[in-house]
């Protein structure tokens, strides 16, 4: 049953045309992702789907009534109010319900026609229970402890979150809310990879459709059965998730170039001999095959249009020495609440460390230590011929009130316009772009004009906070490659698991107000990142493994264990007649359910691998 229907949907801003009679339809609790690069008109799109924008021609249906939630970058949340009470906003008819029965528990004491109050009690009672009314509390914990809140947060006033956190309240609430229709336009920006991975587990047991406009490849890998992509103001729909997207478009990217020369092959010959017998005694059948090649011009393929990608070279003007960064006893907090305790660490020329943790466990705040930013304890030493430029993901060191030209051009005052238009053209900053004010840009052209300064002065280190944040898949895929490719010293924040993949070689793990050093990279880290510290069992002689492998290979057959006593439980609840009549409706179970199923599988390959 479909949710949403989508008819020849046009629409231009000005004389831009932005989408040209774009169809297509969600079904019900179907999970489907929104591809297409910045600027193509995805969020455009959303809006039109919610109602907040009007279009120039086209119509969309929301079938049986259905509501639709738009979750935007920067929502806003009711002031004067907690996270707690700012989530639950849209259960109000649960409140009251709740304040009823109460009243009639009061007056069940009072009143002498008991019957009629405790038949009014039950029909409240029932309604307030399927409803979910007894379990609205617990969800409600559960889903904003999901996106990274903390006890301690559910107090905090709306007005007094930051931008970050308001976007993941604003997440939990459209998540409680199940509509069923939810536009998510990047919903991972603001999550920490637990946060990230609990969304992922939640998505397949969430009982709405979901239509999200997401970059991060490993999450549309998880959460989507179906991709529509955005290009050339149309649409075009494929199966399965974003690798399957990716084979399926470069098929058929494949399929239609073949196609198209092979038809303008043909048009040229039939080309030549229209002009050879234009006149004479073949000129009817000149003219017999000048129709039919109109004819076929008319149906021809389009020649396969290609993204002019950014053209990322990262270099260091001058060496480091061997010994680039030194910390003793490093400490950052506010008002003697240290983030962590003190952390001592070496960092070698051309190492490529990724901080990782949760959301507000120091991570920002010790990149802004080094950079001298804010005060910490302890000591910090750089090393010599050491020259440090600073990505900052708030994007505060571009000058608001500049032009684009003008980031560069301030850097480098002796540069000429041309030089600083060529370089900015790498970008994707052309023609009278660089001359726009930095105000009017997006997000997604701020993080590159942002890049493209760093870039551009030669740093031989580097210290990136979430370098990828508003960038499109080929972009990030641009810059990984340049990074890897860098010969300096790289210390960076991601959430972006390709990203950190690709270009971590070590990684430093904040949590519990601790930071540990592992000098291995992403993938090696997380293989056991969940395994529990124990001692390896003995192995048979005949095929001794050394003791690291020895510790995987336990650590992994201990987690299997663990969740395959997990599965078996939740098989058995599902096969109760009385499952789906669980006060959530099951809801919760069923997600954790296929998360265990997915981690098993993941698990499972896994272990074959380490115990060969």
């Amino acid at each position: 049953m479909s949710v949403l229907t989508v008819n020849d949907l046009t629409k231009y801003y000005a004389d831009n045309l932005i989408l040209d009679k774009v169809s297509l339809q969600i079904s019900a609790r179907e999970k489907v992702a929104l591809i297409g690069h910045n600027g193509t008109g995805k969020t455009t799109l959303l809006k039109l789907i919610a109602g907040s924008m009007r279009s120039d021609e086209g119509t969309i249906v929301l079938h049986g009534g259905a509501k639709v939630h738009y979750l935007a970058q920067e929502p806003d949340l009711p002031v004067g109010r907690t996270l707690f009470e700012a989530v639950t906003e849209a259960f109000a008819h649960l409140k009251k319900l709740e304040t009823e029965l109460h009243i009639l528990e009061q007056q069940m004491a009072e009143t002498d026609n008991l019957d009629k109050v405790l038949k009014k009690y039950a029909e409240l009672t029932e309604k307030f229970e399927l409803a979910g009314g007894y379990t609205l509390e617990s969800r409600v914990r559960t889903v904003l402890f999901g996106v990274g809140f903390s006890e301690r947060d559910l107090s905090t006033l709306a007005e007094h979150l930051s931008g970050g956190q308001r976007v993941r309240a604003a997440l939990a609430k459209a998540l409680l809310e199940v509509p069923e229709l939810l536009l998510l336009d990047e919903p991972t920006n603001h999550l920490d990879l637990e946060a990230v991975e609990w969304l992922e587990g939640f998505m397949p047991g969430y009982n709405g459709a979901v239509l999200l406009v997401s970059h991060d490849r490993h999450f549309l890998d998880r959460v989507v059965t179906r991709c529509i992509e955005l290009e050339n103001h149309k649409v075009e729909e494929y199966p399965g998730n974003f690798s399957k997207f990716r084979a399926l478009k470069a098929e058929r990217r494949a399929h239609q170039g073949e196609t198209y020369r092979r038809e303008q092959s043909e048009m040229k010959r039939m080309k030549v001999f229209i002009n050879r017998y234009r006149s004479g005694s073949r000129s009817t059948l000149s003219k017999s095959w000048e129709k039919r090649l109109n004819r076929f011009s008319g149906s021809a393929v389009a020649k396969p249009t290609s993204k002019t990608n950014l053209k990322l070279h990262v270099s260091e003007r001058k060496r480091s020495g061997r010994d680039v960064l030194a910390l003793e006893k490093v400490q950052v907090g506010y008002n003697d609440d240290m983030l962590f305790s003190p952390f001592s660490v070496e960092v070698k020329r051309g190492e490529r460390i990724a901080m990782l943790g949760p959301n507000g466990s120091g991570k920002t705040s010790l990149l802004r230590a080094l950079m001298g930013y804010i005060p910490h304890k302890g000591h910090i030493r750089w090393g010599g011929s050491v020259h440090v430029g600073y990505f900052d993901q708030q994007l505060t060191l571009l000058n608001p009130t500049g032009r684009v030209i003008d980031e560069i051009l301030t850097a480098i005052p002796s540069l000429s316009d041309w030089d600083a238009r060529a370089y900015l053209a790498q970008f994707l900053f052309r023609d009278e772009m660089v001359w726009q004010g930095i105000s009017t840009l997006s997000g997604g052209e701020r993080n590159r004009l942002s890049l493209a300064r760093l870039l551009f002065m030669g740093y031989n280190v580097l210290i990136l906070d979430e370098p990828t944040n508003h960038l499109d898949v080929e972009s990030r895929e641009v810059l990984e490659r340049a990074l890897v490719q860098y010969p300096g010293t790289i210390i960076f924040v991601s959430h972006d698991r390709y990203f950190l993949n690709k270009v971590a070689t070590r990684v430093w793990q904040f949590g519990n107000k601790q930071i540990e050093d592992h000098k291995q990279n992403y993938s090696d880290f997380r293989q056991v990142l969940f395994a529990p510290k124990i001692i390896a069992l003995p192995m048979e002689k005949k095929a001794p493994l050394d003791r690291r492998k020895q510790v995987d290979v336990q650590a992994i057959e201990n987690e299997i264990s663990r969740l395959e006593r997990e599965k078996v439980d939740y098989e058995e609840q599902m096969a109760q007649s009385d499952f789906v009549r669980q006060k959530d409706g099951g809801k919760e179970a069923v997600a954790r359910y296929m998360w265990v199923c997915s981690r098993l599988k993941e698990l499972y390959e896994h272990w074959e691998k380490v115990a060969e």
